[in-house]
């Protein structure tokens, strides 16, 4: 039999490897290639350096060809419909749900609870079979706009992907449902974006209304080991406004709203963009000076890197 290279088995680990939770891997890297090295009898361990850019382009491979590609076309995850009036995506895990025509989908606007009703997209709460449900339309606001939009990925596209994405590195977001786009002539026109409806509370109205100190805690670290695990995956949300955020029973943070979520491959962009996130996210508490340290001291301990902290202006 032959003998792997170096190179080929160190490929092989890193696809492996980009399995694993971001967060734990970070903790235990060196642990692991140390064991990996001594197992094959190699003198010299595996630089982690070189494993963690493997791993991190093995991740962004599989994520990108999966959020990007596969959710959009027919597989067992999704059933695809196209003609020249309407494309559809609809999650395998809902088929049962009576997705609506757009007729009964711009319905859904007027039966349903509105949370949102802006220019450029309008959020409803409605009920589709056993199932609450959020819709988010992507309105055009004329025929320039409506031209604008017409050549590019959607907006409820994006929202599509980004969702199928955090599923499938194990980031808790609302399920994704359906994707809806009106078509003309080929030309994207509105288009809406379905998703679970998440029972549960905003992160400013979670701790407005929690005294209990040991979940306020445990919800901090939560939310901090969330940015970090965004940060090493070089995913940034575009938006971290608390109402964004949704608070499970068991303290756990839920991403919502992501049609503006980007993953990077390049570092530096990669953390010019989670900075952001950072400094809109700490805004949330500037009121709140007690919440606000709280968030400072965790995010000190749980960040290996302070750069992306000392930039933000966190830390000094």
């Amino acid at each position: 039999y032959s003998v792997l290279s170096t190179g080929k088995a160190l490929t092989n680990l890193s696809q492996l490897l980009s399995k694993f939770d971001v967060l734990m891997l970070e903790k235990s890297l060196a642990a692991l290639l140390e064991a990996y090295g001594r197992a094959r009898g190699w003198v010299v361990y595996p630089d982690a350096a070189r494993v963690r850019m493997k791993v991190g382009a093995a991740r962004r491979k599989a994520t990108k060809a999966y959020a990007d590609k596969k959710v959009f076309r027919q597989c067992t995850d999704v059933t695809v419909h196209a003609d020249n009036e309407m494309f559809s995506a609809v999650s395998s895990a809902f088929s049962n749900l009576p997705i609506p025509t757009i007729v009964d989908i711009d319905g859904c606007f007027k039966a349903g609870e509105l949370i949102k009703d802006g220019n450029t997209c309008t959020v409803t709460q409605a009920q589709l079979g056993s199932q609450q449900v959020v819709i988010k339309r992507y309105n055009i606001k004329g025929f320039w706009h409506g031209l604008s939009r017409a050549f590019r990925k959607t907006r409820a596209a994006a929202s599509w992907g980004n969702a199928h994405r955090l599923q499938l590195l194990g980031l808790a977001t609302a399920k994704p449902i359906a994707l809806i786009e009106t078509r003309q002539f080929g030309l994207r026109g509105k288009a809406y974006f379905l998703a679970e409806y998440v029972d549960a509370d905003d992160m400013a109205d979670f701790f407005s209304q929690t005294s209990d100190k040991l979940m306020r805690a445990s919800v901090v670290k939560l939310t901090v080991q969330l940015f970090y695990r965004l940060y090493l995956l070089k995913i940034a949300h575009g938006d971290m406004k608390a109402s964004n955020l949704k608070v499970l029973s068991n303290g756990e943070p839920v991403l919502i709203d992501l049609d503006s979520m980007r993953q990077y491959c390049r570092s530096a962009a990669a953390e010019k963009a989670h900075v952001k996130d950072l400094k809109r996210f700490m805004q949330n508490w500037k009121d709140q000076p007690s919440l606000y340290n709280a968030f400072v001291k965790v995010f000190k301990v749980v960040y290996a890197d302070h750069a992306p902290l000392q930039a933000a202006q966190i830390l000094e």
